[in-house]
């Protein structure tokens, strides 16, 4: 039995179901404690001697377009929230890698496990930068695709940046315009937990327009990949799982 999964689940569900309207309410202990290393290789060694577990885990865990493995460890329906590991793994080289610029559907917390990782805060401003602008429908998982629908152009700019390092905790509200960049060298994991959805779709923003198709297939990883991919997490994990003091920091 998956002990410290079910504590888990159940200390995220209290959380949720108190509807706290403001993100700076999430960095409450018992959440920055779930979001360590520690607790990570705990719920992933569970899932790892759970066949069953594993193979749920990975029909709901892919890899992102953003550059990312998106990994679910836990969903729960009512109350709404996601537990999940987000892991870029190395590209051969130093230089910093980006996502696109973008909101969510709700509100997260996010934990920096291992490596590093740079975000970037971004707002809508008529001397900024010209962006494409586009409507993301999030990834449905009977048909393990997503979609980005044109609605026009906007201008951003950036206000902030923020290196992230092991041990560090923030909070973000589902408006705040980010990316997330990192280092390509190197292996990141952070440990997220977004909270109930707030609006169906979100905004993403280019430079460049995406020229992919606009219903975008993002297939689930298999049960064996996903091993291999947790085996190797959880590696890293091992190393960082001594006690580090989490930094609570809320973004807008």
């Amino acid at each position: 039995m998956s002990k410290y999964r079910h504590h888990v689940r159940r200390t995220l569900a209290a959380l949720a179901t108190e509807r706290i309207p403001s993100v700076l309410d999430y960095s409450d202990v018992n959440l920055t404690n779930i979001l360590d290393a520690g607790s990570a290789a705990r719920l992933l060694v569970e899932i790892l001697d759970d066949q069953q577990l594993l193979d749920t885990v990975a029909r709901h865990s892919y890899a992102h377009s953003n550059g990312f493995d998106k990994v679910t460890l836990i969903s729960n329906q009512a109350p709404e929230f996601k537990l999940r590991l987000h892991a870029w793994w190395p590209k051969g080289s130093s230089e910093l890698k980006q996502e696109f610029i973008h909101n969510h559907r709700w509100r997260f917390t996010s934990s920096t496990l291992c490596g590093a990782a740079h975000v970037e805060i971004f707002e809508e401003d008529s001397d900024g930068v010209p962006m494409w602008r586009y409507e993301y429908s999030p990834r449905e998982d009977a048909v393990e695709r997503y979609q980005l629908r044109p609605v026009g152009t906007s201008t951003l700019s950036s206000n902030l940046a923020l290196k992230l390092t092991p041990g560090g905790v923030y909070s973000m509200s589902d408006m705040a315009l980010h990316r997330v960049l990192w280092v390509g060298s190197t292996l990141s994991i952070t440990m997220f937990v977004r909270w109930g959805s707030v609006r169906p779709t979100a905004s993403v923003f280019s430079q460049s327009e995406i020229m992919d198709e606009r219903i975008t297939s993002v297939p689930s990883f298999t049960p064996t990949v996903m091993r291999l991919k947790l085996d190797r997490i959880l590696v890293e994990l091992s190393r960082e799982a001594s006690s580090r003091p989490s930094r609570p920091a809320v973004f807008p």
